[in-house]
């Protein structure tokens, strides 16, 4: 009997959690959405310059690396580059459901980018996850990003971006800042179960 009640206590812990059982597997639901286990959508993890080719590319390499161990198909686009942010979304092979993890400081025109029609058109129904390494400007702590000192492609009248974070957010980009491997693993393997 004591055997039967601690299977019934472990079951109810576990009935909020499942959505569906079927033949197919699990589907766990969170607030967010269905998180299918069995299926994570892949993960294209690109970077711009920030600390050089090596650092930058070993980041990659351990977000790379992490999120295979979780099952997660994880690919480090290109080595670092100003522009792969874009690339990744121009390019046909990468699935139009995959997740982009882009690593960069936080460039206002870059931000201000997300928002635009041509952005949008291109990044399609992907994920698109900003990785804020920057140690100097958190985005949850400011109301104006200015323009970044090498930014060579806004147009000459833009200063910079009012209320970063809420433009990332209503044009439905998610970011994380803080600036941890195992964390932005973490964030990136829930986005991953999230249907696209």
């Amino acid at each position: 009997m004591k055997s039967y009640i601690i299977f019934l206590f472990f079951i109810s812990l576990l009935i909020p959690l499942v959505g569906v059982v079927s033949a197919e597997g699990i589907n766990l639901v969170y607030d967010n959405g269905d998180i299918d286990i069995r299926d994570p959508r892949p993960v294209y993890i690109v970077s711009d310059n920030i600390y050089g080719d090596a650092v930058d590319m070993n980041r990659m390499i351990a977000i790379r690396d992490g999120l295979s161990q979780k099952g997660v198909p994880a690919t480090v686009y290109a080595g670092p580059c100003p522009s792969a942010h874009n690339e990744v979304l121009l390019d046909s092979n990468v699935p139009e459901d995959a997740v982009i993890a882009e690593i960069s400081y936080m460039c206002a025109g870059t931000l201000n980018s997300k928002g635009n029609e041509w952005y949008q058109d291109k990044k399609g129904n992907r994920d698109v996850v900003v990785i804020n390494w920057s140690s100097n400007t958190k985005l949850s702590e400011i109301d104006y990003l200015p323009r970044a000192w090498d930014d060579n492609f806004s147009p000459r009248y833009f200063r910079g971006l009012k209320n970063p974070l809420n433009h990332l957010k209503e044009n439905g980009i998610h970011y994380d800042e803080s600036r941890d491997v195992d964390h932005v693993v973490d964030k990136l393997y829930k986005i991953s179960l999230q249907k696209g």
